[in-house]
């Protein structure tokens, strides 16, 4: 069945539940409170996934297999649904697929970013990951205590309050790249001393550049990963979490 498109911030009302909003004169406030058409109510959850080509998420043929489909396959069994996936190129483009209601929910390795957690849901944490430093190719330093008067980019990618967190980031100035992919040329060009990403980001650009490496950030925070539907979605939030939960359980069993 075809998604209902949904703008930011939009909720779809029950028919009966919309038609006593009009009657009784309520407020648009209280109208968003209500509950909401379940994302799954057509029998499909519709997954935007990015190709991350790493054990989280990575296509087999027409597949998509890892650690977050792994997860949507529990949901479904336990929602009594399919899981269908549609496919984006970046972080940008999948959260547009989200807003127009082309996808149900948005999966690949996202953060707790201030750009997204304020107008839409997100699941749990169902996993962490370390920051990545971008330097010039053999320049060994892991952390940014050999830095000083200069400038540090940071993705977007990383919330502002898990910034703060990273070890000697108040001695620098900051720099937010809402596109990675111009850390490199900034780094050769000395424009900022070093950039600090997230993993996946991380791994993108040595693909890229043959002149800057990654290192983990020593000491630095992990950064939770999360899913996001949209707003007025709690039901169907609580099941994810729940599908996360029995997912993490399996996973420390086999440990």
């Amino acid at each position: 069945m075809k998604k209902k498109k949904m703008g930011r911030g939009a909720v779809v009302i029950l028919p009966v539940l919309a038609a006593a909003f009009l009657g009784a004169g309520c407020s648009p406030e209280k109208a968003q409170q209500e509950e909401t058409v379940s994302v799954v109510a057509d029998g499909v959850l519709t997954v935007g996934i990015l190709d991350g080509q790493d054990p989280y998420a990575r296509k087999e043929g027409s597949e998509f297999v890892g650690m977050e489909p792994e997860i949507f396959r529990i949901l479904a069994e336990n929602l009594g649904v399919t899981v269908e996936y549609r496919q984006a190129e970046d972080v940008s483009q999948l959260m547009a697929l989200l807003d127009d209601g082309a996808v149900d929910l948005a999966a690949g390795r996202l953060t707790m970013t201030e750009t997204y957690r304020d107008t839409h849901l997100a699941s749990r944490s169902y996993g962490k990951q370390g920051l990545y430093l971008i330097t010039r190719r053999n320049r060994y330093v892991d952390n940014l205590a050999g830095y000083s008067d200069g400038t540090v980019g940071l993705s977007w990618q990383i919330p502002g309050f898990e910034a703060l967190n990273i070890p000697f980031i108040g001695e620098l100035g900051r720099q937010t790249y809402g596109d990675v992919g111009q850390i490199p040329e900034d780094v050769k060009e000395g424009v900022i001393l070093a950039g600090i990403c997230t993993e996946r980001e991380a791994l993108g650009l040595l693909g890229r550049d043959q002149e800057i490496q990654a290192m983990e950030l020593r000491e630095g925070p992990r950064i939770s990963q999360v899913f996001y539907t949209a707003p007025g979605q709690e039901t169907f939030v609580a099941s994810l979490n729940q599908a996360i939960n029995t997912f993490l359980d399996q996973q420390a069993q086999e440990e």
